[in-house]
């Protein structure tokens, strides 16, 4: 008497060779294409190793602790890791003549399964995205159309289509008319145009610079007016160090030329001759600074002062 078998999928019963009707017959035939026809059968005597592993270990822990037991548990200890070294040559030859016909199904399934799915996945996922793909860039042309026209219209001949932000996907593709990203086009074009009127009102030297600013920061007003506003004042921050400068500078100067004007002019004599030594009294103006290396210069000289 045949046996009823139970659907994986449902949990009907089933005649042994039935196919369930919640399950195309071509999938049922092709669950069964790979199956293992005999299971490797591997004899093993394990138990006996292991108790006798535990005999061993009671036998030693209760022996004297003297020279002929020494002898003894190195003699057993020889002979357990020679057995070792049998059973583990046995494991390895069981394992190779179970793995080698594996290793050959497993090139077979590779050369007729793997290979041909994946082969054949490739190909229709390539005919997908090709597909799709055209769809996107009919619906991108038609868009570009519609952005060129409203540029026309406005007036405008420095916007980029792609500065729009407009990503088509597949539902937005598969519409007749992509009323939403029409919308987000044209409210974009509006916006900049609204913007660029709003810039030309101020005079032409501050609009240019303020445009520039305005292309520079992606068509958003509020933050090129702000780098503009932050520009002008850092270079009146710079304008304003520049002049201190010069006015330092000049101070300078005209403290030098003060102090070259009292102090009697430098005669360059021969060192061959002897110079005279002469006192001569004068006020000097300057700045510490130059106070200071005034009179460094005097006592490198071998100047006095009294």
């Amino acid at each position: 008497m045949s046996k009823f078998r139970e659907c994986e999928t449902c949990g009907a019963q089933l005649d042994p060779d039935e196919v369930c009707d919640c399950r195309p017959a071509d999938q049922e035939e092709a669950g069964q294409i790979l199956e293992l026809t005999q299971a490797p059968i591997i004899y093993e005597k394990l138990v006996s190793v292991e108790q006798n592993m535990t005999a061993i270990r009671q036998h030693v822990f209760g022996l004297p602790l003297n020279e002929d037991s020494l002898k003894e548990v190195k003699g057993l200890r020889a002979q357990i890791r020679k057995q070792f070294d049998e059973l583990e040559e046995q494991r390895k030859a069981v394992k190779k003549a179970v793995m080698e016909p594996y290793e050959e199904a497993e090139k077979t399934y590779k050369a007729f399964v793997s290979t041909p799915f994946n082969t054949t996945d490739g190909f229709l996922k390539a005919w997908i995205d090709g597909y799709q793909d055209n769809i996107k860039i009919q619906c991108e042309n038609r868009l570009k159309e519609y952005f060129a026209e409203l540029c026309q219209s406005f007036n405008i001949d420095f916007l980029r289509y792609e500065d729009c932000g407009i990503r088509v996907d597949m539902t937005m593709a598969r519409q007749k008319e992509p009323r939403k990203a029409m919308d987000q086009i044209y409210q974009f074009v509006d916006r900049v145009h609204t913007d660029v009127e709003t810039i030309m009102l101020y005079d032409p030297d501050q609009a240019a610079e303020v445009f520039t600013a305005y292309r520079n920061h992606r068509f958003n007003l509020g933050e090129a007016l702000a780098f503009v506003e932050k520009q002008k004042q850092a270079n009146q921050q710079a304008q304003q160090k520049i002049s201190a400068m010069k006015q330092t500078a000049a101070i300078e100067a005209e403290a030098v030329k003060r102090v070259e004007a009292i102090a009697p002019p430098v005669v360059m004599a021969d060192e061959s001759k002897n110079e005279a030594v002469i006192c001569c009294t004068f006020k000097a103006i300057g700045t510490r600074t130059q106070i200071r290396k005034m009179k460094e210069f005097a006592i490198k000289e071998g100047i006095r002062f009294e």
